[in-house]
């Protein structure tokens, strides 16, 4: 083809779309036509000298656009020359300005630490004056941040426990989580079971036997209460360890103590014992003198009264000195019988003290155990039914966090008064844990047991519980199991804290079981 070819072509092509023959369309598309044709025009070469003549800004730029034809250099050069308007380039300047601050600020409520405080240093720098160096430096912080976090590395540890597509956002991978997060306890369970091993250190260092001041273990145990996360620090530890060691200590001479005295009972009453051996012996040697002296049938009569006479007055001196030490033994027994009653007493005092909660004076977890074996062996003989409750304070932790831990100390103990008042002589309560309450009802199935759940639910949950003048809103979740069916007690137990999560996870305030 040569250009006479390419002339008539160029003149069909533009008459059968319909557009007029101008020069600009004319050699737009003869131009078009000879690269499609491999020709080599020389005028067709003018765009890329006029470009050659642009800086490089410009050059990259069009290079972006990929320019090609006269009309799109010239369309090009308009737009170049708008922008190039001062006006134009200061409210673009504005626009952008405001733009950056805008997103910036979104930016700096991101949950991230890092660029949180990124994004304040940017919106910080625009706000007051600032150079293209110091702009140069802040951009070169934000390629830092972008190269340095990892966010693959994140989403690849989390995709070993739920399946993440590439399209995912942060907001889609958190509505995947916080269903397995629910169904397995996730932090909730991690701070329950913080919460369980405050209230495990707590029995451990406070005295089971001995009458220790317990202010030191009370104000540690608020403490960790407050923050459950300070009983892993070294501190805190060394702490903890001292109190049960003091704790070891004092049970062990408390039991030296009561071991002590009655072995100062037991000596004193067997001192006094091996006091009158020797006088027994006498008035025993007496009696046999006069047993002999009687028999012997060559003794005189007046010389036999006499001496008889003799022995029975002195059988009588000693007889009566008898009398008055048994009278004596018979004080210092009941004076041991008084010791030992104080001992009992003093030891099952202790016990008791070991086996009620501080807060709520409800039972612990130990003597809700033995409530619970016992009632084992009762069903194991005669075959009496009986259920497990298991009780928890909604949302307990949330109201600790915003009225502090006094009211959550005070709303434990009103909880507790008014579970007292609902259960009968024989059922038996404990705090489990934090927030946490077991109920042992004997000779009661599933159906009595709910009705008594039931109306324990009604009563608390229109009951005002104040903190400072302020009503706080308490409910309860709560699972009921029966023995009948069960294994032991304890399978009952576990079978009822399932239910009472399941409560939990329908929305809690609310019964199951």
């Amino acid at each position: 083809m040569n250009i006479s070819d390419l002339t008539r072509k160029t003149i069909q092509l533009i008459t059968s779309s319909g557009k007029s023959i101008t020069p600009l369309i004319f050699f737009d598309t003869f131009c078009r036509e000879a690269r499609r044709n491999r020709l080599v025009i020389e005028d067709c070469g003018l765009i890329n000298q006029y470009i050659n003549k642009l800086d490089n800004e410009f050059k990259k730029e069009i290079q972006n656009y990929n320019i090609r034809t006269i009309q799109e250099f010239l369309s090009y050069l308009t737009s170049a020359l708008n922008r190039m308007n001062q006006n134009h380039l200061a409210n673009r300047h504005n626009s952008l300005f405001e733009l950056t601050k805008a997103i910036t600020k979104v930016v700096t409520n991101i949950d991230n630490q890092e660029l949180s405080a990124l994004s304040g240093r940017t919106d910080a720098l625009l706000n007051r004056g600032h150079s293209p160096e110091s702009l140069d430096d802040m951009r070169k912080e934000w390629l830092r941040f972008s190269s340095s976090y990892n966010w693959s590395k994140n989403r690849e540890q989390l995709s070993r426990y739920i399946p993440i597509e590439k399209e995912d956002d942060l907001d889609s991978i958190i509505g995947k989580l916080i269903p397995i997060l629910e169904n397995a306890g996730g932090v909730d369970s991690e701070n329950a079971n913080h919460r369980k091993l405050v209230e495990l250190l707590y029995n451990g260092m406070k005295p089971a036997l001995s009458a220790l001041d317990n202010n030191e273990v009370l104000e540690l145990y608020k403490e960790l209460r407050a923050d459950e996360s300070k009983m892993f620090d070294p501190e805190t530890q060394n702490r903890i360890a001292k109190l049960q060691s003091e704790r070891v200590k004092a049970d062990q001479d408390s039991e030296k103590d009561v071991l002590n005295k009655t072995g100062r009972v037991i000596s004193n009453l067997s001192k006094e014992l091996d006091k009158d051996k020797g006088d027994d012996s006498e008035i025993l040697d007496d009696v046999s003198d006069i047993e002999k002296e009687v028999k012997n049938p060559e003794a005189e009569k007046n010389s036999l009264f006499s001496k008889l006479s003799g022995k029975i007055d002195n059988l009588k001196k000693k007889t009566s000195s008898l009398f008055g030490k048994l009278k004596n033994y018979r004080n210092a027994i009941e004076t041991a019988k008084d010791d030992f009653n104080k001992l009992v007493d003093e030891v099952a005092s202790r016990k008791l003290r070991m086996d009620k909660d501080p807060i709520t004076g409800l039972g612990t977890e130990e003597s809700i155990n033995r409530v619970g074996e016992n009632l084992d062996k009762k069903f194991e003989k005669t075959g009496e039914n009986f259920s497990v409750i298991v009780v928890d304070i909604d949302n307990f932790r949330g109201t600790c966090d915003r009225y502090g831990n006094d009211a959550g100390d005070l709303i434990l103990k009103y909880f507790s008064k008014i579970l007292k008042s609902y259960i009968s002589v024989g059922d038996s309560t404990a705090r489990y844990g934090e927030d946490e309450f077991i109920i042992t009802l004997p000779n009661l199935g599933i159906d009595e047991s709910r009705d008594f759940a039931e109306k324990f639910h009604e009563k608390v949950k229109h009951t005002k519980f104040l903190y400072k003048d302020e009503r706080v809103n308490i409910t309860f979740s709560a699972g009921i199991s029966e023995r009948k069916g069960g294994k032991d007690f304890f399978a009952v137990l576990e079978n009822s804290k399932k239910l009472m999560k399941e409560a939990k996870r329908l929305g809690k305030d609310r019964i199951e079981g």
